[in-house]
């Protein structure tokens, strides 16, 4: 999980988490 994360740009995982949220 955490290296496919690293993967993604910071605008990215803020969606996610936005979307986890």
């Amino acid at each position: 999980m955490n290296m496919d994360l690293n993967i993604l740009t910071d605008t990215e995982l803020e969606n996610i988490n936005g979307t986890i949220k």
